[in-house]
């Protein structure tokens, strides 16, 4: 990074906040307002709105971080200047995480909306001035279609936005490895992993060794990461080493702009800027997810107060996946599928039901 913006303190924070304002749902989301530094000026919707999208609220948090306040009104309003040089890479890094909400709500409820990375990027390239690359990019989860996902978000309409304002063109980037894919119960598929093409730049092992909050921290050789293999994370985090693979458009980036989705998570409370760059990571089994087993005996996977059946009926499963489903067959899934169909009899009798707890 060559320009550093200089604060009395470590934090600098901009706001933006109105109930009226709602998404521009029309790609490709250019603002409503004709603003003194908008330069797409063929492309651009010539009346102003009365009420305030996502583009409007992006423009006025950078007003309120005190970015470049003295050109504020003026065509040369540059925001982003004091952050970013012409010839720089940026990366701006939404929240892509699915392409269908789980409970078949509103998918734009956990991902980043489009309008709103269109406003970054306009403020980026205004700070590039036509020197320097854009790159948006995001590792979802492993089941995500990244193609529907594109497609819902109307990225291909944006990158030809771009490309008609014959400027720089941003790159939208899967940064995953590989893809997942599951059976009706949730199970990963005998054939259910496929590699993708990945970064372009590659990814890094990158070794945080006693940096990590988890050196020292008892009863690794429990941790659970993001597949059936649990050798494999325990692998990575043990001791004093702990490593991750970590995009190299990423760390090639001389700024890198986190632009996260407001909601909730079931572990963070909150998810943010700090859950957001889960996604900078090209094979999420190196993420450490919890320990296996109750809170008890060194987990923490699930507290230590349960029934005992349920305890006994998650162990079991536990066991089973370590055993059948890390290096998946057809005699592997077959035998895991016939236990299976046991305890969904045994469910449908007993009422408990844990399937949840045991998915990827």
């Amino acid at each position: 990074m060559d320009k550093k913006i200089e604060t009395p303190g470590a934090l600098r924070v901009g706001l933006a906040f109105d109930r009226s304002a709602r998404y521009n749902e029309i790609a490709p989301f250019s603002p409503r307002t004709r603003y003194p530094e908008y330069h797409f000026e063929s492309l651009y919707a010539d009346s102003a709105s009365a009420t305030p999208d996502g583009y409007d609220l992006v423009r006025t948090a950078l007003l309120e971080l005190g970015l470049d306040k003295n050109n504020y009104g003026k065509p040369t309003w540059n925001p982003l200047g004091e952050l970013i040089s012409p010839g720089n890479k940026v990366v701006l890094k939404p929240n892509w995480v699915l392409d269908i909400h789980p409970r078949g709500l509103d998918i734009f409820s956990v991902i980043t909306h489009p309008s709103i990375i269109r406003a970054a990027l306009d403020y980026v390239l205004i700070a590039l001035k036509g020197k320097g690359r854009a790159t948006v990019c995001d590792a979802p989860q492993a089941e995500c279609d990244f193609e529907r996902l594109k497609k819902l978000s109307s990225l291909d309409k944006l990158r030809d936005f771009y490309m008609n304002a014959e400027g720089i063109v941003p790159e939208f980037i899967d940064l995953r490895k590989y893809q997942y894919f599951f059976d009706s119960d949730g199970y990963l598929k005998e054939d259910g992993r496929i590699e993708l093409p990945g970064d372009p730049a590659g990814y890094r092992l990158v070794q945080l060794g006693t940096d990590s909050l988890l050196c020292g921290l008892e009863n690794l050789e429990n941790l659970y990461g993001a597949d059936y293999d649990r050798n494999f994370t325990c692998e990575h985090h043990s001791g004093e080493k702990h490593e991750y693979l970590v995009s190299g458009s990423v760390l090639e980036a001389d700024v890198v702009i986190s632009i996260p989705k407001m909601k909730t998570h079931k572990k963070t409370g909150m998810t943010v800027n700090l859950k957001n760059l889960v996604g900078i990571n090209g094979d999420k089994n190196y993420l450490t997810h919890f320990r296996v087993g109750s809170s008890a005996n060194g987990g923490d996977e699930y507290p230590g107060k349960m029934e005992t059946k349920k305890k006994l009926v998650l162990k079991s499963q536990r066991f089973l996946i370590d055993k059948l489903l890390v290096r998946p067959n057809r005699l592997s899934t077959g035998v895991f599928n016939v236990i299976s169909n046991v305890y969904r009899r045994f469910r449908n009798v007993s009422g408990i039901d844990l399937t949840a707890d045991i998915r990827l």
